[in-house]
């Protein structure tokens, strides 16, 4: 017994081994440490996502062993991408503190590096995982980060992913306004770039709307078209989902009476069929490729439009297994509408005590819902006040702008108003002396004729220097009023003494000071030039510092 059970460990452990590492190429390409790093580090990443859906479990063992490498040759950029990997397989496999770990490491080291395109990835990854824990605020957090940075970098193709995504959190609070808004925009991009996956599932999104806003004919319209892009594409899970989306949009043109008495009259049979082809061929793709939420949406569907047609035992067989899987997987609201298809069609056969139970597992359902619900309102208030606050604040912040300008401007205005009036002041004075010496010159030369006029005109030029000397004098009044007075400096200051004695009345050397919040301010400046010259650059040099000192 004890070598049987010896071989059946080493069976175990072989099997674990060539479950994570197998015959796989890609790894046996990594393990040759003869080719170049480059390529055999491609080969542990490809190994990763070769696993990363079908066994996440093996894809955090390689993602580790990828990261390692990545440290081993000294590869930054690459430890980041097998750490990101490492968090994308925890989040699958259901593990998100992990995750999240993982994340917030790749995203420390890509900072450090500049990789700001792998930084914006991994906040949209942070983004999903936060609304799968339905943690809705941090979630649309993390994807407007993803969205700046993404902006920043004019990553056009993730800008569009990111607006979706975006537009996914106001759908699920119910916000529609908001969420087509983000659609539109991601539209608009992906149209633009050409990008076929982005405007195939930003089409898609107004189309769920529609279907919620029970717009059906439209979202039919917009559903075929998404069909036609996913064809091309060749996605088959979302081919299968587009298929649930138009019988349900075809389902949703019967009247609701007819629907509820399960009655259906000759005019509305064809939308019936219609509904019944989309969801029949949803089911088989869906199965082709084992997608659960899309195997039990369609069966759902199946089994409402074989409860319609009276056909019981058919609607019971796919309603039942669309139970089975919704509760396996957790779709609480599918699981919902098919206990409660299953409730009606065992009604109508008079099973009640089968109806009964259909019908608790209904409602037990139906409380789990209303309490993610109330949580959904929950978070939707707190959404609207993170909102409402960010827009208080940028308001009251473009007002502070806007008040600092103003006082800004009109400092500037003020100082060169008074700039050009000691400008004018000045140029008149200069124009007067100018014309006074020209008169003085020609009654000199009068005067050596006529020693009598000489006399005369002696005296008009003492009256006219007179006149001058009182102008400078005047001068010098003004500039001595814009300087700082010996009692406002003593407010700030004290044990200071200051020496003003200009060579020619008015001074082309000045000081000023000023006080303002918490700060003084003192300058003495030197200007070219003394007299009236030099006075008339310390008017200009008095006005500049006191805008500086006004300005923010």
């Amino acid at each position: 017994m004890s070598r049987i059970l010896t071989y059946f460990l080493l069976i175990l452990m072989a099997s674990s081994y060539m479950q994570v590492y197998g015959q796989d190429s890609t790894y046996s390409t990594f393990l040759n440490n003869k080719l170049h790093d480059s390529i055999r580090y491609n080969a542990i990443n490809t190994a990763v996502w070769q696993h990363m859906f079908s066994n996440p479990d093996s894809a955090i063992v390689l993602a580790k062993e990828q990261r390692n490498f990545a440290i081993n040759i000294k590869n930054k950029k690459q430890e980041a991408k097998a750490l990101n990997n490492e968090g994308i397989a925890n989040s699958i496999q259901g593990n998100a503190n992990n995750a999240e770990k993982c994340y917030l490491e790749a995203i420390k080291i890509s900072k450090e590096i500049g990789d700001y395109k792998k930084v914006a990835s991994i906040y949209n990854n942070l983004g999903i995982l936060y609304k799968e824990k339905n943690s809705l605020p941090k979630s649309l957090e993390y994807f407007y980060m993803a969205l700046t940075t993404h902006e920043k970098n004019n990553d056009k193709p993730h800008i569009a992913s990111t607006l979706n995504n975006i537009g996914t959190i106001f759908y699920m609070q119910g916000d529609y306004v908001k969420a087509e808004d983000h659609f539109q925009k991601s539209l608009k991009l992906a149209t633009e770039i050409d990008d076929q996956n982005d405007l195939a599932n930003a089409i898609q999104n107004i189309a769920i709307i529609r279907i919620a806003q029970k717009k059906f004919t439209e979202a039919i319209t917009l559903n075929r078209e998404v069909a036609t892009i996913r064809v091309e594409l060749n996605q088959t899970q979302g081919i299968a989902e587009v298929y649930g989306n138009l019988g349900s949009c075809f389902l949703g043109l019967i009247p609701e009476n007819q629907i509820e008495n399960s009655d259906i009259t000759t005019d509305y049979l064809p939308y019936l069929d219609s509904a019944f082809q989309y969801y029949s061929h949803g089911l088989n793709l869906a199965r082709s490729i084992d997608a659960r939420y899309e195997i039990a949406d369609n069966l759902k569907g199946l089994g409402i439009i074989a409860y319609l047609r009276k056909d019981y035992s058919h609607a019971i067989e796919f309603l039942t297994e669309s139970s089975t899987i919704s509760e396996e997987y957790q779709f609480l609201k599918l699981g919902m509408e098919s206990y409660e298809g299953l409730y009606k069609c065992y009604k109508q056969q008079d099973k009640n005590d089968l109806a009964l139970i259909n019908l608790e597992k209904q409602i037990v359902l139906k409380d789990s819902i209303e309490k993610v619900e109330d949580q959904k309102n929950l978070i939707q208030k707190e959404l609207q006040f993170e909102f409402d606050k960010q827009t208080l604040a940028t308001k009251k912040e473009q007002e502070k702008k806007d008040a600092v300008a103003k006082i800004t401007l009109y400092s500037v205005l003020a100082g060169l108003a008074l700039v050009v009036l000691f400008s004018l002041f000045i140029f008149n004075r200069f124009r007067v002396i100018s014309k006074q010496k020209k008169v003085i010159e020609i009654q000199k030369k009068e005067t050596e004729k006529q020693h009598k006029i000489t006399e005369v005109q002696k005296q008009k030029i003492e009256i006219i220097n007179h006149e001058l000397t009182d102008s400078i004098n005047y001068a010098e009044k003004i500039q001595r009023a814009l300087l700082q007075s010996t009692e406002s400096v003593k407010k700030v200051t004290s044990g200071y003494f200051n020496i003003f004695k200009p060579k020619d009345i008015v001074s082309g050397d000045f000081y000023c000071g000023a006080e303002k919040e918490q700060y003084a301010y003192f300058a003495c400046v030197d200007c070219t030039g003394h007299g009236v010259p030099g006075a008339f650059m310390s008017m200009l040099g008095m006005s500049f510092l006191n805008v500086i000192i006004a300005t923010p």
